[in-house]
């Protein structure tokens, strides 16, 4: 038997001809469909799961606060809902903290990637999380997810004296407000049960005979989707300009051709993307002649020295007022457009001059680096 990923197989559950179609679909075109995937970052949300595990990963290792400022709304609400255990830190031996790491049980042929596992080996528990940080589109509750089921069984499987894996989906733009956050909580029973739909799962999907049946959804993301290896798929897979002609009234939608074009949203992005780095690449380099766009310089980013810039500062402006100095002395970091606000203050000049003025007094330690060009639309 395969080893089957717990979020492809509620995708075969569509169409559980689609595994074997897949296998049986042109090998370039797979790896095509395969590559552009990574290198478009697969999912809009791939910034926003980094952005979480940098977090996590202070607050587990380094012991830091979990808190930070500039969070994107995604990232701030799936760490909100993080339960972390009084004791975490107090009592290492009694915790295992799993963060982003790939799980394979060898018992199911089954394999995940869970966002983050906190197991208790004094009491027995584990609790799971997983964040769709792009847009959520699944319409069921953890209890009764396939991918949720998967992720408990893998932790079972893993760290079998386990009693109890609550599993919590994170949704945080899910169109429904009460589908952000669901639990489901799979006990020594529930894990059994699960464990039983899955083998019979595996077995329907591994099926060479098993029908192919044609899904929105599950067109969109197969390999074989256009392809010799599946026919019957040829002319169901939506696109955005096919939607856009039948989508005139809104009212008339159904759901699930709603919730296909906030996914399509995702690749779209990602494919504006990476053919605007390729005409920008042709553009450089002469390789394209256009009158649609042109090169716009990019924008310029200044950094400065902390200590350079105080020494210059204090010498020249700020010897003379000890409460400025000590003002500026308290800063954490120097940032330019604070030394500007400080030398409009002390100079009494207006926004520009501060401007030029600060250039003109700190240009032998600031360093100005061009941005990379912008492609702008003529």
């Amino acid at each position: 038997m395969a080893t089957h990923r717990c979020s492809s197989l509620p995708q075969y559950k569509h169409c559980l001809g689609s595994y074997h179609a897949q296998l049986k679909a042109p090998k370039r075109d797979r790896e095509e469909e395969k590559k552009a995937k990574e290198e478009s970052g697969a999912t809009l949300g791939s910034e926003k799961h980094a952005e979480i595990e940098t977090v996590l990963k202070r607050r587990v290792n380094e012991r830091l606060p979990s808190v930070v400022d500039d969070l994107s709304y995604e990232a701030r609400y799936c760490l909100d809902q993080i339960e972390w255990p009084e004791t975490l830190h107090t009592d290492p031996d009694r915790f295992v903290v799993i963060i982003e790491e790939y799980m394979e049980s060898e018992v199911l042929d089954l394999d995940g990637h869970p966002d983050l596992i906190i197991v208790d080996l004094e009491e027995l528990t584990a609790d799971v999380y997983d964040w769709k940080t792009g847009y959520g589109t699944d319409t069921k509750q953890a209890y009764e997810n396939s991918q949720a089921h998967g992720y408990a069984l893998l932790t079972s499987d893993l760290y079998p004296t386990t009693r109890k894996v609550t599993v919590r989906m994170i949704q945080p733009n899910h169109p429904e407000p009460e589908m952000r956050l669901s639990t489901g909580v799979f006990d020594e029973k529930a894990l059994l049960v699960g464990r039983k739909d899955y083998h019979a799962m595996i077995d329907l999907v591994e099926d060479p005979n098993a029908p192919r049946t044609p899904h929105p959804v599950a067109c969109h993301w197969c390999y074989a989707c256009g392809t010799p290896a599946c026919p019957e798929s040829s002319d169901k897979a939506l696109t955005l300009r096919s939607l856009d002609t039948e989508m005139v009234s809104m009212k008339d939608v159904d759901e699930i051709k709603l919730l296909t074009v906030l996914a399509l949203e995702n690749t779209a992005k990602n494919v504006i993307k990476r053919a605007k780095a390729e005409v920008i690449r042709r553009l450089q380099n002469d390789e394209m002649a256009t009158n649609m766009f042109f090169l716009k310089d990019g924008n310029k980013t200044r950094s400065v020295d902390t200590m350079d810039a105080w020494s210059i500062m204090k010498k020249e402006l700020l010897a003379e007022d000890p409460e400025r100095a000590q003002r500026f002395l308290s800063c954490c970091s120097v940032r330019i457009p604070a030394l500007e606000e400080l030398y409009r203050d002390i100079r009494g000049v207006s926004k520009l001059d501060a401007k030029n003025g600060l250039e003109s007094l700190i240009q032998d330690v600031m360093k100005t680096k061009q941005g990379n060009p912008q492609l702008k639309r003529r």
